[in-house]
């Protein structure tokens, strides 16, 4: 199981960085794929390093863009 904390990871580490303008993509594409049911990964096991990465990265991106939208010296 990947650890969406881990910072290192290349796709957490592009989040941790992004400007509010990708922020807002990320946040838009997870809003999407949780309303039309897209699922991150097409296995059975799901346990793809990658695709719990990827999630995790989506989740923290929405969760700079709540941070942000708090403390708007923050984007």
């Amino acid at each position: 199981m990947a650890d969406s904390s881990d910072y290192t990871h290349p796709i957490t580490a592009f989040v941790l960085n992004a400007s509010g303008e990708q922020l807002e993509a990320f946040g838009y594409l997870n809003k999407w794929m949780q309303h039309y049911g897209i699922r991150f990964c097409n296995s059975d096991s799901c346990e793809c390093e990658h695709t719990e990465a990827f999630q995790g990265a989506l989740q923290f991106a929405g969760q700079r863009l709540s941070m942000a939208d708090q403390r708007p010296d923050i984007k």
